[in-house]
């Protein structure tokens, strides 16, 4: 008798489960009941339900129409190895898996990144190389190093929010109307710390799988100073005309904090200009920060007119809600 109830609470548990796998079937992982390893454990497939962005901004937008990279990292074993960057995709309505994720009854591990595709990690690995590049929606890379919730066989069911991994740098550059020449035409910027050897990255390692507090979430070694030839680009062709201003240099870096001053050297019509901005107005470069430096050509040099530090308010989703921007 006691051998018949237990047949019959094992069957109703199990049935309960299937039912269970159904409904998350249906809410978009394809079509795979739970996983039976054949003790107490049971795996469930994860179903993704909002993926938000809003770095460090006042007002969230939910990603449609995008993808996303999902890594689990733990709890493993040789029948549910660790997953890396397996696509996820929204197609206007609702998330889909390109491979499924199963959880058991610990917590899973699991990480986030956007945009899919455009970001390079490590051979089974959640590092990957922040490095100065153009702040374009591609290179706007975010990522979350956790779910909002704890995900399990028992509620799995993903959200994630996004924050930027990469800190802004936006140049404001007039040119005075008393400029000599018509225009002044710049052709290189070098950014560097005043005092050598003084803390600046180029390029720094990132694990998406720690959080912003942990010390090991960026890696990397300093360097002299940044360089950018501007003698390609409008501002060292056609130059800035006197009287206006020019805002075409917009960069993304791995964030830092600075421990000195920061020196400009502008290279104007041939000639190098070197300006200096102090510590107490240029503490870091913060990730899900935009630093706009402004600067301001004159005949007899360039002066620093402002330095501003906010969190992003341009930053585009694309696809759904007409390419809403954050604010």
């Amino acid at each position: 008798m006691i051998m018949f109830l237990r047949k019959q609470i094992k069957m109703k548990q199990m049935l309960t489960n299937i039912g269970m796998g159904i409904l998350l079937t249906a809410c978009g992982n394809g079509g795979m009941d739970p996983v039976d390893t054949g003790g107490e454990e049971e795996y469930v497939p994860v179903r993704v339900e909002t993926v938000t962005d809003n770095g460090i901004g006042t007002r969230a937008v939910t990603l449609s129409n995008a993808a996303i990279g999902i890594f689990r990292t733990a709890p493993y074993s040789a029948t549910f190895p660790q997953q890396y960057d397996v696509e996820c995709i929204h197609d206007g309505t609702a998330w889909s898996l390109a491979s499924k994720i199963y959880v058991g009854s610990t917590d899973a591990s699991l990480h986030a990144y956007y945009p899919y595709g455009k970001v390079t990690f490590g051979a089974n690995s959640t590092v990957t190389a922040l490095t100065v590049k153009d702040h374009t929606a591609d290179n706007d890379f975010c990522y979350a190093d956790a779910p909002l919730t704890a995900v399990n066989n028992r509620t799995p069911v993903a959200s994630f929010l996004l924050k930027h991994a990469y800190a802004g740098l936006k140049f404001s550059i007039a040119c005075h109307s008393t400029y000599p020449l018509k225009k002044c035409k710049l052709t290189k910027i070098v950014m560097q710390p005043v005092t050598s050897g003084k803390t600046f990255y180029v390029e720094r390692s990132m694990d998406i799988s720690k959080s912003a507090a942990d010390a090991g979430q960026l890696g990397g070694s300093t360097a002299s100073g940044w360089m950018l030839d501007t003698s390609a680009l409008a501002v060292g062709t056609a130059g800035i005309a006197r009287g206006n201003t020019d805002e075409s240099i917009s960069k993304l870096f791995p964030p830092q904090d600075f421990e000195d001053d920061t020196r400009l050297i502008l290279t104007i019509d041939g000639s190098e200009y070197s300006v200096t901005i102090p510590y107490k107005v240029l503490k870091a470069l913060k990730a899900g920060y935009l630093s706009t430096i402004s600067l301001e050509i004159k005949g007899t040099g360039v002066d620093v007119s402002g330095v501003k530090v906010y969190p992003w308010d341009t930053s585009v989703v694309p696809g759904g809600d007409n390419d809403a921007t954050l604010d």
